[in-house]
């Protein structure tokens, strides 16, 4: 099992979008940014996969409702 470090989600790209409360860079949430290098290997992973969730999610394109008749 490997020792290394796992990189930082981090893009140097720190811009918090108000509305949904996530970083437009790594989607990371501010409580999460903090997190990270206190995490341990397993819980950096499951985070990475989350993020992987959150990206996937909102580039899905929003479908507006169909008009009333």
């Amino acid at each position: 099992m490997s020792k290394r470090k796992i990189k930082s989600p981090c893009v140097d790209v720190c811009k918090m979008d108000k509305l949904s409360g996530l970083c437009r860079g790594c989607l990371r949430t501010i409580p999460e940014i903090k997190a990270w290098k206190g995490l341990s290997r397993k819980e950096q992973k499951a985070l990475l996969a989350d993020l992987e969730s959150r990206r996937a999610r909102l580039a899905e394109p929003l479908v507006a409702p169909d008009p009333c008749p």
